[in-house]
């Protein structure tokens, strides 16, 4: 069975993505930085993005 992607999940990455992002900077955090801060599995942050690069242009996409 497929797994269902959900809104809420995927924001809570991209906002503790971009807290650690100011907080540190990117090359200073990892993707297991940010699962643990999201409340997720490393896994599941696979399931919505394919790199941490690709995390940091969605989080900075509405910007650019």
């Amino acid at each position: 069975m497929a797994q269902v992607k959900k809104a809420q999940v995927r924001e809570a990455i991209l906002h503790s993505a971009n807290e650690l992002f100011t907080e540190r900077d990117y090359s200073s955090t990892t993707l297991a930085d940010i699962a643990r801060h999201a409340g997720v599995t490393m896994s599941n942050i696979y399931n919505y993005f394919d790199s941490k690069l690709e995390i940091l242009f969605a989080v900075y996409e509405p910007w650019l």
